[in-house]
């Protein structure tokens, strides 16, 4: 099994793994996959192409460079495959429910701008005892 690469039914297979096409087309856009069909690659024998049952020869089509570099990505792409199997997709139950605060004429105590003035005020006469006090 070592230096295969196989596409059959949306399903890329490196050696031991296998990987959704969908994915692979997002790490190799420049890929292009057989429409129907199946691709098969044997290090060393190249690549075939088998569409309804004939095979042909596809080397023009996939040389063995590009086939050789997948292969040698296999880790590459076996990770990201993890991280996106991993990922938490949002769903509406689990969209943020906490609500903003809103400071409301019902309670009681100082708005925001009083609370202000007040810590102002609490701290000049300090400040101005410093500033005779220097003098």
């Amino acid at each position: 099994m070592k230096g295969t690469f196989t596409l059959q039914n949306d399903t890329v297979q490196i050696e031991e793994f296998s990987y959704p096409l969908e994915e692979f087309l997002r790490d190799e856009p420049d890929f292009k996959a057989p429409k129907s069909g199946e691709l098969i690659y044997h290090r060393g024998q190249g690549s075939t192409l088998i569409i309804a049952g004939k095979q042909s020869e596809a080397e023009k089509d996939y040389p063995s460079e590009d086939i050789e570099l997948y292969i040698g990505r296999k880790s590459m792409y076996r990770s990201a495959h993890k991280a996106r199997r991993g990922a938490v997709k949002p769903s509406k139950a689990t969209r943020s429910t906490k609500k903003a605060a809103k400071p409301t004429a019902d309670k009681p105590g100082a708005s925001p701008k009083e609370d202000k003035q007040k810590t102002a005020e609490a701290s000049k006469p300090v400040t101005e005892e410093k500033n005779n006090a220097d003098h």
